[in-house]
């Protein structure tokens, strides 16, 4: 796990080690957030923004992390 150290990046971070043990965070140089989950020698990236719009854009991560996973999962089967 890396992550940055601002208050978004934690909450993401946070929500992440709740969901997946093998994640990265990196931040882009447009000022998004790359996350890299990785299963099985696969990985699928998730863009983020680098700061919340909205109090839906926590659920809305899970969601995608969730499909993600699944998708993961899916494949790697």
């Amino acid at each position: 796990m890396t992550a940055t150290c601002n208050k978004w990046s934690r909450e993401l971070s946070e929500t992440l080690d709740r969901m997946w043990p093998d994640w990265t965070i990196q931040r882009t140089g447009g000022n998004h957030l790359k996350i890299i989950i990785r299963h099985k020698g696969r990985h699928r990236v998730i863009f983020t923004s680098s700061t919340p719009s909205d109090w839906r854009v926590l659920r809305n991560f899970e969601a995608k992390v969730r499909s993600t996973i699944r998708e993961l999962k899916e494949e790697a089967a």
